[in-house]
């Protein structure tokens, strides 16, 4: 090998060595050796309070028609004396004791010929829990008109629109104009009564059930809204304590303490139609089932 062979050579290996001192350090400062321990920088965000407003639903002023209707349209109370005086339904020419759409029956002493008939049927007598008579209860069957005069008090109707068959001896009242409109509601003020019953006598009530409350057309409108109050049994207060019952002669007698229980809220109601001694009102709100005889007043 000649000197200048030689020479070349060694200034090779000394550039070699230069340019990989010089790229271990580029990659120190980058820190992109496999090597070398890598750092993350974690983003955090900080969150400060905010305050949610959410809108309260206001509550509801307006009673639609459409939910009340059929209560209204089918069912009514009414005095027993005004029921025993309405016209009967004797019969048909063939004997038939029960009558439907579009029958011929047999009627006796309508007071208005021209006039349209509702066929009635007496479901039940009301009474309260003290005993208070308020009327009978009646079920509309089906819409009567009148098709031919025999007499005076004899007349033939012709049943229409049934929605139950009708027999000897259902009544015919006249059919009255419903005034078709929302029920605008109100606070009930000074008024106090109770839930008497479920109009299709069942023994529990519950939330959109139709009841009967024992105040009429002279104490209450369509459209009060009633709280309904629940309380328990008296306590007759000993060594142990026990519930009073209230058709018990020995309690009633008893040497204890009588303590009355305050009442609770437990729902609302809004009466829908009135009569002359009592109501029919929409269960609207219920936390519980309820049996008659719970307390109803200014909600």
């Amino acid at each position: 090998m000649t000197h200048g062979a030689a020479l070349i050579g060694t200034i090779a290996l000394l550039l070699a060595l230069i340019w990989t001192n010089v790229s271990l350090a580029i990659a120190d400062v980058l820190n992109i050796k496999s090597d070398a321990p890598k750092v993350y920088v974690k983003t955090s965000v900080v969150l400060s309070p905010q305050s949610r407003v959410t809108n309260k639903v206001n509550p509801i002023s307006v009673l639609p028609w459409s939910m009340i209707s059929p209560f209204i349209k089918n069912d009514i109370m009414i005095d027993a004396h005004q029921y025993a005086l309405l016209p009967t339904l004797l019969g048909d020419n063939l004997g038939t004791p029960r009558f439907t759409n579009q029958d011929y029956v047999l009627a006796h002493n309508l007071p208005d010929a021209n006039a349209s008939y509702q066929v009635v049927r007496k479901v039940r007598e009301v009474f309260d829990s003290k005993g208070n008579n308020l009327g009978l209860q009646i079920s509309h069957l089906s819409n009567a008109e009148v098709s031919k005069i025999l007499s005076d008090e004899r007349q033939v109707v012709r049943l229409t629109l049934s929605t139950f068959e009708a027999k000897q001896g259902d009544k015919l009242k006249p059919q009255s104009k419903v005034k078709e409109h929302d029920l605008r509601l109100a606070p009930a003020q000074d008024q106090v009564g109770e839930v008497v019953q479920n109009i299709n006598g069942n023994s529990l009530i519950s939330m959109q059930d139709v009841v009967i409350v024992n105040l009429g057309e002279n104490q209450v409108s369509p459209g009060t809204v009633f709280g309904i109050y629940q309380k328990g049994p008296d306590v007759i207060s000993k060594a142990a304590p026990r519930y009073a019952k209230k058709s018990s002669l020995l309690d009633i007698l008893a040497s204890g303490e009588r303590v009355e229980q305050p009442a609770f809220k437990v729902g609302e109601l809004v009466v829908i139609q009135s009569f002359e001694e009592a109501s029919y009102a929409w269960v609207i709100k219920t936390d519980t089932h309820l049996t008659g005889g719970e307390i109803i007043a200014k909600p």
